[in-house]
């Protein structure tokens, strides 16, 4: 069980006591330090040390007919067994045949299950014979002079005793008469098979019956495991695979993985993004082996059934979400666990219903007080919150400087606490009778003494945030007591906090001044701009002062409305916001500028080809006709300038006919303006012309000629006529 200490909720380990801290005579401290180990934790196991004497049934009627392999069955559960023993566990195998000598003692170590004590339990020598009764007193008067807190004699069996018949009354006064406060004995008792007798549970005695097959053996010891050790068995997500989803946090889960299988690293998180520590190497559970064994007056080979092997392992602090085991290769894979909880108690106001505050000490006054089962954040976990932690019950008392003050607290109901040491006392059971207890201590101070501050500085103007701007105040006790200089050297500053309303982006710091109560506040833009400073409204400043000198809490608040003064011009805020935002803006705006003279730019249509087909005509007798191809050519660099009209020249007849190419300019709807039509006109000659659509270039032309994509060239000398379009 895990418990550790708060100011506002108290959390401490089972059989633990927690104190609050509180100062010294003649120290001070902001109460936000002496809480600053809140809520500390241990791991949640059971609190007691263990010695488990099992006395193993060897006899012959394990190796033979009708089950000549219960031998395994109950080697290999003896095992698992093993496998989970804890750090301070002790477990002693005795043999029915050796009557009452120890055959192996095997101790649990601290990074979980053993190899090392798995092989010695599988290497124990089952030898045949009858079944003797002397071992079972001999391992009861062994457990009787053990020191452990929790003493255990298991019994593993297929049959009756020789000469003897075992009653539940007997074994129940063995845990009457032998259990002490502090130091229980109880005994378990597995009956194997058909011939096994059937036994009543009575107080200390818990029995129990499995028919012969090793899922059941299994089961049932691992249930008498969990009995002991205080684990109990987790269900995976859908009842099967390999996923758990636990709704609180567990100190430990154990993975017992059947058949021939391998056990990975788990990994914790719906996106399984984080993965967890295995304790340790898995061990690994051998097929059970034994040598031959006197059954029925004849020598038996011991032999083990089939898939008799696994794997365990270990995994520590697992969160509350899923987890997927990486398991692979098994044929059953059962999850056990330990809970990780908190036993704590929180001090709640009632006038506002909410816990003290953390950083706050608790004074002396009429509190709501709750106490129970808390989860790792602190929060009392509801009746209903959980089934994990099983049928769980929880208790407290109440007492102040020793005296016992509430026998019996009652959890959220309103007690007066006065000046002094406060201890609750929390006894709690979980998982149905695994105890815990806890003493948890707060001390409780003397109502307050409430001092004055009185702050000084009523403007500030921005320029001077940052560079040079403080305000003075002055701490004073009642009446305007001053501070000794013994108790202002032992205030720690953090003692002193400011609030202010609107933040108007300014963050505080408090510094203490060489005269006693002497106090700086100096005024810092938030984010280091001072530009973001909000001057819209006045300031309200509150500075605090809370903490304990010499057993006392010393509290006080001073107020004031502080002006906040914009002197910055408005060239200085427009140079500011180009040097952090507006060159920004400029850059998108010239961007957008230019990207919408790329959308809005003239260009021409998309059907100009640009090797057009050129019909060359004969206009006398004897001239042959022919195809020729044209050229449209664009100008690359007006392609690449925004606004600017894309330009392009364009041949349409031959080169050896001696006609100038047009010079075009991009204009609405994909046509092309010809520029150099003055140059054409007037280099017109009868035996050489030009015409577009019909309309001949010529001395009489007042405007630029179009040419579309359409369009039809005419070029015409004394023998040759050219046509040519630009989509031909």
């Amino acid at each position: 069980m895990a418990f550790g200490l708060i100011a506002s909720s108290v959390a401490v380990p089972a059989n633990a006591t927690a104190l609050s801290p509180h100062p010294a005579l003649g120290a001070a401290g902001s109460v936000a330090n002496k809480a600053a180990k809140i809520c500390s934790s241990v791991p949640a196991t059971v609190s007691k040390s263990h010695e488990i004497d099992v006395v193993l049934d060897d006899s012959g009627s394990m190796f033979i007919a009708p089950s000549p392999q219960r031998w395994s069955y109950v080697k290999y559960a003896l095992m698992v067994f093993a496998a989970m023993l804890g750090p301070t566990d002790e477990m002693k195998v005795l043999l029915l045949s050796q009557k009452g000598a120890v055959a192996k003692t095997i101790q649990g170590t601290k990074s979980g299950p053993s190899q090392a004590n798995v092989d010695a339990i599988n290497a124990i020598q089952m030898h045949g014979g009858g079944t003797p009764w002397d071992a079972v007193p001999a391992a009861r008067d062994d457990l009787a002079r053990s020191k452990a807190q929790s003493r255990w004699l298991v019994l593993l069996s297929d049959g009756a005793f020789d000469h003897h018949t075992a009653t539940s009354g007997e074994f129940s006064n063995w845990s009457k008469s032998l259990g002490t406060a502090g130091h229980t004995f109880d005994v378990g008792y597995l009956g194997a098979g058909a011939g096994a007798p059937t036994l009543a549970s009575a107080p200390g005695f818990h029995p129990a019956k499995a028919s012969d097959n090793i899922s059941e053996i299994l089961g049932k010891t691992a249930d008498l495991a969990n009995q002991i050790f205080g684990r109990a068995q987790l269900k995976p997500m859908g009842g099967s695979g390999t996923t758990i989803d636990p709704d609180i946090e567990l100190e430990t889960v154990l993975v017992l993985a059947q058949g021939n299988a391998k056990i990975g690293t788990p990994e914790s998180g719906k996106d399984q993004d984080q993965p967890l520590d295995l304790l340790a190497e898995p061990v690994t559970i051998p097929q059970p082996s034994n040598p031959p064994v006197s059954a029925d007056n004849a020598t038996v080979t011991a032999k083990p059934a089939a898939g008799l092997t696994g794997q365990v392992a270990t995994v520590g602090k697992v969160p509350a979400d899923q987890t997927y085991f990486d398991v692979g290769g098994a044929s059953q894979t059962t999850f056990y666990y330990i809970p990780r909880v908190q036993f704590g108690v929180s001090w709640i106001d009632p006038s506002t219903n909410k816990p003290i505050p953390k950083g706050k000490a608790i004074v002396a006054g009429k509190y709501k007080i709750e106490y129970g089962f808390m989860d790792a954040d602190c929060n009392i976990i509801p009746e209903e919150h959980t089934d994990l932690l099983g049928r769980h019950a929880v208790h407290a008392s109440m007492s102040e400087d020793g005296d016992v003050i509430q026998p019996t607290l009652d959890s959220g109901a309103e007690y007066e606490l006065s000046a002094g040491d406060t201890t609750v006392t929390v006894d709690g059971t979980y998982l149905g009778d695994v105890a815990a207890h806890a003493e948890i201590k707060q001390h409780i101070y003397p109502a307050p003494e409430q001092g004055t501050i009185a702050i000084d500085a009523r403007k500030l103007t921005v320029s001077s945030l940052g560079s040079g701007a403080k305000i003075t105040a002055t701490y004073s006790h009642a009446g305007g007591k001053a501070v000794t200089p013994q108790e202002w050297a032992a205030i720690d500053p953090k003692s002193f906090q400011v609030h202010a309303t609107p933040a108007a982006g300014i963050r505080w710091t408090v510094k203490k001044g060489a005269t006693p109560g002497a106090l700086t506040l100096t005024p810092v833009p938030s984010n280091g701009d001072t530009y973001s400073v909000n001057t819209s409204q006045p300031v309200h400043l509150s500075l605090v002062a809370d903490y304990t000198y010499d057993e006392g809490v010393k509290r006080a608040t001073g107020t004031a409305d502080v002006r906040l003064v914009d002197d910055l011009s408005l060239w200085d805020r427009m140079l500011h916001w180009l040097s952090q935002d507006g060159w920004k803006w400029i850059l998108i705006g010239l961007g957008l500028i230019i990207l919408a003279g790329y959308i809005f730019k003239k260009r021409f249509s998309r059907r100009f080809k640009s090797s057009p087909h050129i019909n060359a005509r004969p206009r006398t007798f004897g001239m042959p006709s022919g195809q020729s191809r044209g050229e449209f050519k664009k100008s690359l660099g007006h392609r690449l300038l925004p606004f600017v009209a894309d330009r392009a020249t364009f041949r349409y007849a031959p080169g050896t006919a001696g006609f100038p190419r047009l010079k075009l300019k991009a204009v609405g709807r994909g046509a092309g303006e010809v520029t150099n039509w003055k140059a054409l006109a007037s280099a017109h000659r009868p035996e050489k012309s030009v015409e577009v659509n019909g309309t001949r270039f010529d001395k009489d032309m007042t405007r630029s000629p179009r040419l579309g994509a359409g369009s039809l060239i005419t070029a015409q000398t004394t023998d040759m006529k050219y046509e040519c379009a630009p989509n031909a």
